[in-house]
């Protein structure tokens, strides 16, 4: 053990990593609501679904990832002086609190302050399941409970789309918060109180004598560390599905009603949420055997270069196919950059995965606006497709001359 490695106790339990699962399923299941009931949402609130009042509608989800930003930020901080279980499990009081006060909200208003707690309460169980992983399990467990977590965000909507559906036909759509998203917090954070450990060591011996500065300055100071922030700020695959869903309405379906526009578009959002859960739990059991720096590199690679062959295909299966083997690869190399980033400053992980989150935040606002103003420009998906592949390619040569692969102790 070195000195910067903190001190295992005993395993932390048989229901340590099913704990970690529901949590991330659990403060997940509010994306898709935002995302599939806007318009209910502009009818209840505004009594239309104008253009305007969609633009609001949207404005929650803005909300919602400065939010996620902030506490990122603010995580950072905290995690120096708290121990990483208590902050979970504040994280997922706020989603428990959201969930109560969204059903409840009269206004828009209301309903944003609301989600603006739901934003923060997932990036805060988001950074501290991933900073337990990296605290409490032995180096050959620790990349296939990141597999598991990191292919809940994308089952939460897989599972979650078709059940939000359903309630939203039988109670309205504000149901499905009192009927969805509260039960299932209510039971992550029971289960997370029971299953997380309680222990002396959670966080890294000494970090407690630490200033805040210098949990930031470590970190960025540390060169391996400092490139896998800025590799993350330029992966802005995950920006694509907005562009993606547009391209596959306005080139290949424009001559189809939009009732089955939607419907389409539906059903290839969910095999993409179903490649990215395999694609995860994949990359999960494959880190060990080939390193998480060299799955992160191929995975960015090989996703950059499909984002700018996917907007040039001719044909619609043509695209899917493409689309697909993008999803995959990307969700492996995000798989497999959660593991890389985990042990890179094993004194602060708490304020490494703070920050690595809050990065990656910002490198989806970044993928959006460069898409954006390209399409603006330009009138071209090709061209949003070049610029967003061309700073993956950017970010997958960062990792390769920048990162290490951190020694397994």
């Amino acid at each position: 053990m070195t000195a910067q490695e903190p001190a295992r106790e005993a395993s932390p339990g048989k229901l340590f990593v099913p704990s970690l699962i529901v949590v991330t399923f659990a403060v997940f299941l509010s994306t898709p609501i935002l995302t599939l009931l806007s318009v209910d949402m502009a009818n209840t609130f505004f009594g239309s679904a104008d253009a305007a009042s969609l633009g609001a509608v949207a404005q929650v989800g803005t909300v919602n990832s400065a939010a996620e930003v902030v506490f990122a930020f603010v995580m950072g901080f905290l995690a120096v002086r708290f121990k990483h279980r208590s902050l979970l499990l504040l994280g997922m009081s706020l989603v428990v609190i959201s969930s109560v006060g969204s059903y409840f909200a009269p206004t828009l208003p209301l309903l944003q302050i609301f989600f603006l707690l739901e934003g923060g309460g997932t990036v805060i169980v988001n950074i501290f399941a991933l900073s337990l992983v990296g605290e409490l399990l032995p180096p050959k467990s620790k990349s296939k409970a990141v597999g598991y977590i990191v292919g809940m965000t994308s089952l939460a909507t897989l599972v979650g789309a078709p059940v939000i559906g359903f309630i939203t036909n039988v109670g309205g759509w504000q149901s499905n918060f009192l009927w969805l998203v509260l039960p299932t917090s209510v039971s992550g954070f029971g289960l997370a109180y029971l299953g997380l450990p309680s222990i002396h060591h959670e966080k890294p011996v000494g970090a407690e004598h630490e200033s805040f500065y210098n949990a930031f300055k470590h970190v960025l100071s540390n060169r391996s560390a400092a490139a896998c922030l800025l590799g993350i700020t330029l992966v802005s695959s995950v920006a694509v599905p907005v562009f993606a869903i547009a391209f596959y309405r306005q080139q290949y379906l424009s001559n189809v009603p939009v009732p089955e526009q939607i419907n389409f578009v539906v059903m290839v959002v969910m095999v993409a949420m179903a490649t990215a859960v395999v694609a995860s739990l994949a990359v999960g059991r494959l880190v060990n055997r080939l390193g998480a720096k060299n799955l992160t590199v191929a995975g960015s690679l090989a996703s950059s270069v499909l984002t700018m062959v996917f907007f040039y295909m001719p044909n619609l299966w043509g695209a899917i196919a493409l689309d697909m083997l993008h999803v995959g690869f990307y969700f492996a190399s995000y798989t497999a950059f959660s593991v890389l980033v985990l042990d890179q400053v094993p004194r602060f992980r708490g304020t490494m995965m703070s920050m690595k989150n809050m990065f990656y935040t910002i490198g989806i606002a970044i993928g959006t606006a460069v898409g954006g103003a390209m399409l603006t420009i330009f009138a071209s998906y090709q061209a949003v497709g070049f610029s967003i592949g061309a700073m993956g390619l950017a970010s997958a040569a960062i990792f390769f001359f920048l990162t290490r692969e951190p020694s397994s102790k």
